[in-house]
């Protein structure tokens, strides 16, 4: 999904300056793969003829909790001129912004999400919110240099 009209270059998304935290060790993850740990326990430990009708429901819900931490994953790239929005669970998911076009940026926490960068473009009236749950709060003072020296103004 490329927000921008113009054709993005993948050479800019290469040579840009990444802001991500480990996917790996966040607790986003972590109760992720607990739930999943715990999912193994019980295939071995419960019968088969208990644990099978139980199965594929707890495979659903293991399914519908990936999506919902994946939409928590986002992190970001700044290059000299694009803002590169990307999700580490969901790597289809991806943004490109010309940072010309970008209006107002601000890092907020809301409730029941992971701190998030708020985007908003020039002209328009909405907004779109990437919560990045494997950010550390450095890799967020880090993002917050880089993208004012790109002469955005960022909220905190």
């Amino acid at each position: 999904m490329i927000k921008s009209k113009e054709p993005f270059d993948p050479d800019e998304e290469n040579m840009a300056e990444k802001f991500s935290g480990n996917a790996l060790t966040c607790l986003n993850s972590l109760l992720f793969f607990g739930f999943i740990i715990f999912l193994i326990y019980l295939l071995f430990v419960a019968t088969k003829a208990e644990f099978r009708d139980q199965l594929v429901k707890l495979t659903g819900l293991a399914l519908l909790l990936y999506l919902l931490i994946g939409l928590q994953m986002f992190y970001f790239k700044v290059s000299s001129g694009y803002l590169i929005v990307r999700n580490h669970y969901l790597p289809w998911i991806h943004w490109h912004y010309k940072l010309e076009d970008i209006g107002n940026i601000s890092i907020k926490k809301y409730d029941r999400l992971s701190r998030s960068l708020r985007i908003s473009i020039k002209n328009r009236r909405n907004s779109r919110i990437f919560p990045a749950g494997s950010l550390r709060d450095e890799d967020w003072t880090a993002l917050k240099i880089r993208l004012e020296q790109a002469a955005l103004a960022v909220k905190d």
